[in-house]
This record gives structure tokens, C-alpha cells and sequence, in this order.
């Protein structure tokens, strides 16, 4: 008898670090119009489709082949995943981000342009029935 690898609720996670410079990137950013959160202080970018700003394609670019690589690596797929939303949120000093999911995401991401990523910012909750 072989033994069969069952995968459940497995949650690959991929950092990869962005070479380019950001100094355009980061004034642009500063000009956009923010909303204030509820409850948490920090702010979120009205807009939420930003990768169709011209001035954030090296970002777009680059989150699109980390979301190709990622797809090809793990999934083993050349199926081409499409980003719907994106948006930012500046958390100043004092202030912090709600607890969420992502549902209906197939993978999500993360773009840090000023904070280095820490792992234990995430939460993985299974609702089993």
C-alpha cells in the first residue's frame, strides 16, 4: 500500500523583495485621497483599483510576476490569475489594522512600501461545519 499525501488547509506563503527604487512611487502615494477607518486609525485609499494608476506600474509589474511565479512554483499552473482590487492603508503611529479575510481570493497579497513584513500580522481561522 503507498501512503497518499493529503494537503489540507495548506497555506503557502512566498516574500519576495522589490529591487527597484521607490522614491516615485512613495510621493505619488502621498497624493492620493485617504479615508479615515472607524475604530482603528488608520486610513485607506478611496480608490481601490490603483493598479491602473501609470504611476505605480513597476509595482503592478512586479506584483504581476510575483503573483505568475507564485502560480507556476506552487500551484503548478500557467493559468494566468487576473489582480481585481487594490488598494493602501497607512497605519500611523498608534493606530492599527482590523482583523479580516479574503473569502473569495484565490491568494492575496501584501506590498509593504514602508514596514518590513512580519509573519505574525496574519491569522488563519477555519470555520468548520
Amino acid at each position: 500500500m503507498e501512503d497518499e499525501l493529503i494537503q489540507i488547509f495548506p497555506t503557502p506563503v512566498t516574500i519576495t523583495k522589490y529591487k527597484g527604487s521607490l522614491v516615485d512611487e512613495l510621493k505619488y502615494i502621498d497624493t492620493l485621497e485617504y479615508i479615515k477607518q472607524k475604530g482603528n486609525n488608520n486610513f485607506k485609499t478611496k480608490d481601490t483599483y490603483l493598479l491602473k494608476h501609470k504611476q505605480l506600474k513597476n509595482i503592478k509589474d512586479f506584483i504581476n510576476e510575483c503573483i505568475n511565479k507564485f502560480t507556476k512554483n506552487i500551484y503548478q499552473s500557467d493559468q494566468k490569475l487576473v489582480v481585481t482590487q487594490c488598494w493602501l492603508n497607512k497605519n500611523p503611529k498608534g493606530s492599527s489594522h482590523h482583523e479580516h479575510c479574503h473569502p473569495n481570493s484565490i491568494i492575496s497579497g501584501v506590498f509593504y512600501f514602508k514596514q518590513n513584513f512580519h509573519l505574525y500580522n496574519f491569522l488563519k481561522h477555519h470555520n468548520i461545519q
